[in-house]
């Protein structure tokens, strides 16, 4: 026999034993909106914007992540995911509207994010999706 041949697995695709009860797939122990998610939907993408007056020159790097505040909210990185590039867009306009100095000044910046989790709230929707935090892991200027 050739040893560099493959050996076909028959039994590859596992279909067995998927159907799911009454077509439903939410399980009541599958919880994947715990702790903070990502607005941008990918781990590890980072917002970059120029802040205003800056000529281009120089600007702010910021990772933002949501908490849920009901602990019953199993989509609520759906919810994030659904509305990714309207969250990361609102972002960067609020941002890129503050100059270096405001960027840099930390009360402004606790402003900037109240701000923010207000306009992601109406985006999420105040009912469905409430937010518990915003939390900013990575904010870094150059």
């Amino acid at each position: 026999g050739d040893p560099h041949k493959e050996e076909g697995d028959p039994h590859k695709e596992d279909d067995h034993g998927a159907e799911k009860k009454d077509g439903a797939n939410t399980d009541p122990n599958v919880d994947d909106s715990k702790g903070p998610i990502s607005i941008v939907g990918d781990e590890g993408e980072a917002i970059v914007i120029n802040p205003a007056n800056s000529g281009g020159m120089r600007y702010l790097l910021v990772d933002i992540y949501l908490v849920r505040e009901n602990k019953e909210d199993k989509t609520f990185h759906v919810a994030i995911n659904e509305h990714s590039k309207k969250l990361q867009s609102l972002t960067m306009d609020k941002l890129s509207e503050r100059d270096i100095q405001e960027l840099s000044n930390p009360s402004v910046r606790k402003q900037i994010e109240t701000d923010l989790k207000l306009q992601y709230q109406r985006i999420l929707g105040f009912k469905e999706h409430p937010i518990k935090e915003i939390v900013v892991t990575k904010w870094i200027m150059q």
